[in-house]
């Protein structure tokens, strides 16, 4: 997809708004946190969004440039001198390749920014894949925790949907094979194949088993929406890709089909995509001739997108779900909606994750990519929130226990009785939300964490030693994750006070 910076002269670039991961989001990732990742059968990701799009700009300039300046002279010295007479370059497999590449990132990482960045040929193509939320499978969100396996989402128009399969129902078998003992991983391997080859789903609905021959097919999970009471409708985006405009038409034409005056837009854990996608999903809600956004340039002059196009729908009420992963590219929706006084916006959740500049790309000779900040963003009012984030209207959040770093220990790493650690203080708030007494969740291990380990043992069937280790920390993670979507229309208080708000 494709903006034009300037309208007058300069070349059209693709652009992408992104938030790639600072050193502890990158830990966080390996929490498997179902709040923050869900798993999509037929992908074994998560929209973490560090997305890139194809660069189209003019390598040659830019090359030339960079040639005839003379402080390149003192770069050339050193890598020469490196490269013929340094004597660990004999450890590398190619010191020729492997020093400019250190070169690069050195380069990249010491000025501070780090949406800047040099990106393979792969994983460039790879995050642009990704991005567009497209993928081959049946079409449904899952959580396997404790081989739970249960449906949390039945995206639109899927071979699941088609099949009647609905949230709730609880995967069992594959193709005749018991899973419930399976990983996440092993469940997406089982689950997934090629276009047009047909998987055969064992559920469990309630008291019943249903068996189902599902042909798998091209999916899009770029977003997902269902009627509340009150004529609420609730759309969830998960990311700003290509088709997101098309995709979320279709969920709110049928919305106001179903008689919905009021409309909830959750942004939670969205961390992004393309600056044209926010301008066609925009147009669905924004009145013709008002501002989306503002790009401010390097050379200090501003751009401004405004809305092209008569919103195709109206609401008496918008509210907007927002949390610490809601970033980029749902920052400027969730502000371009906020700041238009005519939309009786409101935004609930968590302090957003406030990623307030912008991206583009040039393509390089090896096939990969330097992706680079090129401009800041800006909301309708001119204000930048890079470092800051967007304060909830009404701020709610989840239970402590869903804020806390997924802990991995070294190997024979353990933590007994009358021990201190942060791994502690993770098994103290999993198991107080799982219903535990706890007095205390400062990372020291007391009598009262003691006795509700070990109770938590027994009901797992392992021996009541109260010594914590990773496989500890894996069960209560999971028997977290499982005890929140079984009541999760008790557990999701932000949705709960959004629903809340928006009809008051």
């Amino acid at each position: 997809m494709e903006n034009n910076l300037n309208k007058n002269d300069r070349e059209s670039v693709k652009i992408t708004l992104e938030r790639h991961k600072w050193p502890d989001e990158i830990k966080k990732e390996r929490q498997r946190n179902f709040l923050i990742f869900g798993l999509t059968l037929a992908v074994v990701a998560s929209f973490t969004l560090g997305w890139i799009t194809n660069g189209v700009l003019n390598t040659s300039t830019a090359t030339t440039a960079v040639t005839n300046n003379t402080q390149l002279k003192r770069f050339e010295e050193v890598y020469k001198t490196l490269l013929n007479k340094w004597y660990f370059s004999n450890d590398m497999t190619d010191p020729s390749s492997q020093l400019i590449d250190n070169a690069i990132n050195g380069m990249l990482d010491i000025n501070g920014d780090i949406h800047t960045s040099y990106l393979s040929a792969k994983q460039a193509t790879d995050l642009s894949q990704t991005i567009n939320g497209e993928f081959v499978g049946i079409g449904v969100q899952y959580n396997a925790s404790g081989g739970l396996n249960m449906i949390t989402k039945v995206f639109k128009n899927s071979p699941a949907e088609k099949a009647g399969i609905k949230a709730g129902d609880r995967i069992i078998s594959v193709d005749g094979e018991d899973v419930t003992s399976f990983t996440s991983d092993q469940l997406v391997e089982k689950i997934t194949g090629e276009l047009g080859t047909t998987v055969v789903v064992g559920l469990q609905r309630g008291g019943e088993n249903l068996t189902l021959s599902i042909v798998r097919d091209t999916v899009n999970s770029l977003a997902y929406g269902y009627m509340m009471d009150n004529n609420v409708g609730y759309l969830e985006l998960t990311s700003f890709g290509q088709s997101l405009y098309t995709v979320s038409k279709s969920y709110l034409a049928d919305f106001a089909s179903q008689g919905a005056t009021k409309l909830i837009i959750d942004l939670r854990s969205n961390g992004g995509g393309y600056l044209s996608a926010i301008e066609e999903v925009s147009k669905l809600f924004i009145p013709k001739g008002d501002t989306i956004y503002q790009i401010e340039n390097k050379d200090g002059s501003i751009d401004v997108s405004k809305a092209r196009d008569v919103n195709e729908y109206n609401y008496d009420k918008i509210v907007i779900l927002i949390n610490g992963g809601t970033a980029s590219a749902s920052e400027v929706l969730t502000l371009a909606l906020k700041e238009n006084a005519s939309l009786n916006v409101s935004v609930v959740g968590d302090v957003s994750y406030g990623k307030g500049t912008a991206q583009t790309q040039v393509s390089l000779s090896d096939g990969g990519v330097l992706k680079y900040t090129y401009a800041k963003w800006l909301d309708p009012q001119g204000n930048n929130i890079n470092g800051q984030g967007i304060t909830p209207d009404v701020a709610v959040k989840l239970n402590d226990f869903f804020y806390q770093t997924y802990p991995e220990l070294s190997e024979g790493e353990q933590y007994p009785f009358d021990t201190v650690g942060s791994p502690v203080s993770y098994v103290q708030y999993g198991l107080r939300y799982l219903g535990y007494s706890i007095s205390r969740v400062d990372g020291y291990y007391d009598s009262t964490t003691l006795t509700a380990m070990k109770a938590f043992q027994t009901t797992q069937g392992l021996t009541e030693d109260g010594v914590i280790t990773q496989d500890i920390i894996e069960r209560i993670n999971s028997a977290a994750t499982k005890y929140y979507y079984e009541n999760i229309q008790q557990q999701d208080v932000q949705l709960i006070k959004a629903a809340e708000v928006i009809n008051q």
